[in-house]
This record gives C-alpha cells, sequence and structure tokens, in this order.
C-alpha cells in the first residue's frame, strides 16, 4: 500500500483560465490551439470551450469573476452558443436566481 497522496486539483474560476489561454495565444502568435493543447495537456476542444467563454456578455464575465460561487466551464458553455447578450444574461440569471 503506497502513502502518496492524490493531487488535490485546485478549482479555478473558467473565466481566468480562459484569460490565461488568450494571454498566450495573443503572445505567441505562431501558437494554434493544437500547440496549446499540448503546452497545457488537454484538448483543442477543450481549448476552444475555454475561449468560448470570452464570448460571454462582460456582465457575466464579471459577475462569474467576482461571484463565490464555483461555476464550471461546463456550466456555462450553453450560454457561449447565444449570441445576443440579453438571452445569455436571461438564461444565466435563470442559472444563479440570486443574481440581479
Amino acid at each position: 500500500m503506497s502513502n502518496d497522496i492524490p493531487p488535490v486539483k485546485v478549482k479555478t474560476n473558467p473565466i481566468i483560465e480562459a484569460k490565461k489561454i488568450e494571454t498566450l495565444i495573443t503572445k505567441n502568435t505562431d501558437f494554434s490551439k493544437v500547440r496549446i493543447a499540448r503546452k497545457l495537456r488537454t484538448s483543442r476542444a477543450r481549448v476552444t470551450q475555454m475561449l468560448n467563454l470570452l464570448k460571454l456578455d462582460p456582465l457575466i464575465q464579471e459577475q462569474v469573476l467576482l461571484s463565490k460561487d464555483a461555476y464550471t466551464e461546463r456550466q456555462l458553455r450553453p450560454l457561449t452558443r447565444l449570441k445576443c447578450f440579453e438571452k445569455q444574461r436571461q438564461l444565466f440569471n435563470n442559472m444563479c436566481p440570486a443574481c440581479p
């Protein structure tokens, strides 16, 4: 039996993660999503999903950043499919009844 303690996965804010990926891409213009994915040890699809969070209404992004609730990319993903910020806000408010 091993005494190894498994690593604890720290949940980070998905908007922060998306902004970090965006920074990697802007600083390394020759990096493709595939290359970024390899660097982050994830899939290209995951990189795309994270970057799609930056298409959210800036008010929602700010609320997710400031929230004490731990939102996941998966929870926010349906919002990214909506182009209209008003519809995004409506859906977000349904997800988060305490939100204004």
